[in-house]
Formats: structure tokens, C-alpha cells, sequence
């Protein structure tokens, strides 16, 4: 089965991508291969177990999203200031977001002229979501998971690859926009 077939087409954004999208990248920012996944997996399992810094998966969202290549890259959400320096991370409640501060949203995680991708959305940690998983997969993302034309089998397809690496994830697909 080809990319197109499993993740979707690679498209551009649904919604228009920020100037400072299009100039910074997060500094948390890096591709899930086989070399990094268990250190993913590390941070991942040690969240819920650790006090310390489940602050920190309670709080703050990562990203995910597949590029046109098939790569899937993931990242914290982090806010730049006026200047493009990175200042921090995105708590998900906007409100505690400094009025001078820009996300660095989904876009910010590719390279190129168009920033395209396939389909791409957030790891929550929600333990309450299903028995057994602490973190979840979703297709919320609306530049590239909420798309007209993505699926729960495209979002499936991910999951697998997530799986394939030994990070496991509870899923949860959001309808599309219309």
C-alpha cells in the first residue's frame, strides 16, 4: 500500500501557516526511527510514575505529524517571542500563553516551501482515556489532522507505525472539519 493509501495525501496546510512558522522550528524537534523511539518510550513510561515532571505531560502538548516522505516527526509545542527565540513550551491552556508569544504549531515541524504533509496530530496524556494507556494518540491538528479528507484509517496507519516502534498509545480520532 502506497503513502497516499495509508496516511493520506500530502497536502498543505488547512489553514494558513504563520511568518514565524515559516522561520523557527522547536527546539524539541525530531524524527521517530528505530535509534530514537526508546528514548521516546522512556519518556513516555516515566511521566506517569514520576511526580516530578508529570506536571509536565499534564500540561503540555506534543505534536506529531507525518511529512509528504512518510517520516514521522514529533515535538513539544513550544511559543517563540516577537524576535523568533524560543521562550518555552505551550501549556494547552491558551490562556496561560503570554500575549507576545506565537506557537510554533504543526507547520513549524517540516521544511520546505509549501509544508506539506500527510496527516499529523497531538500525544495527549489522558490515563482516564483508556484502561492500561497513559498517553493518546489523536488526529487533532487543524492544519493537517482535521482535513476534509482524513480518515480513522488513516490515523490507524499511524498508530501502527507508533506500535511498530514499541510506543503504545490509546487512540482517539476526531471528526474532520466539513
Amino acid at each position: 500500500m502506497d503513502l497516499d493509501a495509508r496516511f493520506g495525501p500530502s497536502a498543505t496546510a488547512f489553514r494558513p501557516v504563520e511568518p514565524h512558522e515559516w522561520s523557527s522550528a522547536p527546539l524539541s524537534l525530531m524524527e521517530v526511527t528505530s535509534d530514537s523511539a526508546p528514548f521516546v518510550a522512556e519518556y513516555l513510561s516515566t511521566q506517569p510514575r514520576l511526580k516530578l515532571t508529570s506536571v509536565f505531560a499534564r500540561t503540555f502538548h506534543l505534536l506529531w505529524l507525518m511529512d509528504g516522505e512518510g517520516r514521522l516527526l514529533i515535538a513539544v509545542e513550544e511559543l517563540v517571542d516577537t524576535n523568533g527565540v524560543v521562550i518555552g513550551a505551550l501549556p494547552n491552556t491558551i490562556f496561560a500563553r503570554p500575549t507576545s508569544a506565537r506557537k510554533l504549531g504543526h507547520p513549524s515541524l517540516l521544511t520546505g516551501a509549501s509544508r506539506e504533509a500527510r496527516i499529523g496530530g497531538e500525544i495527549v496524556f489522558d490515563p482516564d482515556w483508556q484502561p492500561g494507556t497513559d498517553w493518546v494518540l489523536t488526529n487533532k491538528s487543524g492544519r493537517y489532522g482535521l482535513r476534509p479528507w482524513q480518515t480513522e484509517r488513516h490515523l490507524r496507519e499511524v498508530h501502527g507505525l507508533f506500535t511498530a516502534f514499541s510506543l503504545y498509545l490509546g487512540l482517539r480520532f476526531i471528526t474532520p472539519l466539513a
